[in-house]
């Protein structure tokens, strides 16, 4: 079984903002893929932890919050973004070792993809997921 991971973030994202941050503006720019849905289900937990996080704290002070994500699908890659405008993580901060439970979650739920993560704190944060395509089909 399969779906198509741009309607799956639209409603995982939009579900989030309005239940939690109503306030942010949403901007989406996303490609289709059809994933399996074994491969969604981690994904889906990845995307839920980082945006929550940028619903929580990205608005701290911010007049006007914003949330973006995107999918580029490439030949073999799938580039999935997630940034905010918030302050970002405190400087200093390296989330691979953190003790929060969400961010080791993260962590091993990327090792279960078999992809990559990685985070910038520039004008708030941005998070690059990157998978191999052909282990999300």
């Amino acid at each position: 079984t399969s779906i198509d991971l741009k309607d799956y973030i639209e409603e995982l994202s939009n579900n989030l903002v309005m239940n939690f941050g109503s306030e942010f503006q949403l901007n989406l720019k996303l490609e289709s893929l059809r994933i399996n849905i074994d491969k969604a289900i981690p994904l889906g937990l990845i995307m839920n932890e980082i945006i929550t996080n940028s619903l929580k704290y990205g608005k701290n002070g911010n007049l006007l919050p914003s949330l973006s994500i995107s999918v580029e699908n490439f030949d073999t890659k799938v580039l999935l973004k997630i940034g905010d405008n918030g302050k970002g993580l405190p400087e200093g901060f390296d989330w691979k070792l953190s003790d929060s439970f969400g961010l080791k979650l993260v962590h091993s739920l990327v090792s279960q993809l078999e992809g990559e993560i990685d985070y910038k704190g520039d004008n708030g944060s941005k998070w690059l997921l990157t998978l191999d395509k052909n282990k999300l089909l």
